[in-house]
């Protein structure tokens, strides 16, 4: 019924029904968004992409980082922690990330599921009830290498999870992309760690379509 692949894989090999998992950090940030009821919100790695529709729209809310256009500047980066008090309703949201804008942007024509352990159950609950087969990605680091986050996430969501919260803390605490929180960096705050990490922060599965994320 589910079959993992990581980074790298062949993206043909993947089936019509997809599960995207991206813990650190982009989930989550997907959660807290979603949750906030903006009026659109919209993801890609494109940052030629976001930055024509912020041009379209100088109101709407930015979040990422530029890597190619310095002179662009986001609202926010992507982190939970630093858009969890911010008014988001009714508001144009545009995400760049790397790992899960990335592969939003290769699976646009695919039925598309974000998933972190932040709504790991809610996933579960919707996958099994849609009586279909499902490939799970891991994102992986910046969509290019494997890390054992997403690993772990993906591995309990094909158990239909059942997972144990100190469990998940003690077997990622040593994790590489974990532990560059731990200096709690403007960019990389503990806080995020703690939230990403966290069982069943939300109650609700997420669907991307063509880059725009609604909640299920």
């Amino acid at each position: 019924m589910y079959k993992i692949y990581e980074q790298p894989f062949d993206l043909k090999k993947l089936e019509d029904n997809v599960v995207i998992i991206d813990v650190l950090r982009a989930a989550t940030v997907a959660a807290v968004v979603s949750i906030k009821k903006p009026l659109k919100y919209y993801m890609t790695a494109d940052e030629k992409k976001i930055r024509d529709l912020y041009n379209k729209n100088i109101t709407s809310v930015t979040i990422g980082k530029s890597t190619k256009d310095k002179s662009f500047f986001y609202s926010y980066v992507n982190s939970p922690s630093q858009i969890w008090n911010v008014d988001l309703k009714d508001k144009v949201v545009l995400h760049r990330s790397r790992a899960c804008g990335g592969m939003l942007d290769k699976l646009k024509d695919k039925n598309v599921i974000i998933c972190g352990f932040c709504n790991i159950q809610a996933v579960s609950d919707y996958i099994k009830d849609s009586d279909k087969d499902w490939d799970i990605v891991c994102c992986g680091f910046n969509g290019e290498e494997p890390n054992d986050e997403d690993k772990y996430c993906a591995e309990l969501l094909a158990d239909s999870v059942e997972g144990d919260q100190n469990q998940i803390y003690r077997k990622l605490e040593k994790s590489d992309s974990v532990i560059c929180f731990t200096e709690n960096k403007l960019e990389y705050p503990k806080k995020d760690k703690d939230i990403c990490l966290t069982l069943n922060l939300i109650s609700f599965a997420i669907r991307a379509k063509e880059n725009v994320i609604t909640i299920l």
